[in-house]
């Protein structure tokens, strides 16, 4: 299983740094003909919420809220999660709080 991360120094640092992501996140993407990226992040702002982006992808500047959406995946079965770093506004900050408390939380 796949999992988009952000993390940020608060929660809408983190939001901001992974926006951009949410341009692939609409489903009509995947089977309507889609070729140019502006136009789809502005259909992405327009169509999906940030409250809807949050649900898809872990957005939190707390690392026990990472550890506890990991923790779903796994009680859905997933035996191996990759983990996508999505923190635009810090990835080595990211990487940082991942090997520090994020990852020791999940052994």
């Amino acid at each position: 299983m796949q999992s988009l991360v952000a993390w940020g120094t608060d929660d809408a640092v983190a939001l901001e740094g992974a926006r951009k992501w949410k341009g692939a996140q609409p489903p009509d993407y995947y089977v309507d003909d889609w070729h140019d990226p502006q136009a789809m992040y502005e259909h992405a702002e327009e169509t999906i919420s940030d409250d809807e982006f949050r649900k898809k992808v872990v957005v939190s500047a707390d690392p026990a809220e990472h550890v506890r959406r990991l923790k779903e995946l796994e009680e859905m079965g997933a035996t191996v999660i990759a983990v996508m770093n999505c923190s635009g506004s810090d990835p080595e900050g990211a990487i940082r709080t991942y090997g520090d408390h994020v990852l020791p939380s999940l052994r």
